[in-house]
């Protein structure tokens, strides 16, 4: 089984940093937005590990620069469906990622 998805948000920047260069950047960021995500070749009414289908979801999370490309986050997806850990419950998820 194959997942796919995303998410597109806006980010409002809380905290920011100077670099060596003297540019500024966010270092900490809250953000909110929709997306969806969902198992690729499942029945209907499938979901991936994060109790997602392909119905979408509102998201509103966290993010802090750990490194000039690396992030950690932290979010709440609430589910514009029923999912598979409750109906309409939220799911949180945790992790890092490369940022360009």
């Amino acid at each position: 089984q194959t997942t796919l998805g995303g998410s597109v948000t806006v980010d409002y920047p809380v905290g920011r940093r100077t670099l060596t260069d003297g540019s500024k950047v966010a270092s900490w960021n809250v953000y909110a937005g929709a997306g969806v995500g969902g198992a690729i070749g499942s029945a209907e009414n499938t979901y991936n590990m994060y109790g997602e289908n392909i119905g979408g979801y509102g998201v509103l999370g966290t993010e802090a620069s750990v490194s000039k490309n690396f992030v950690a986050f932290a979010n709440l997806k609430f589910p514009f469906g029923e999912n598979s850990v409750d109906n309409y419950s939220p799911v949180g998820t945790i992790g890092g990622g490369f940022k360009f």
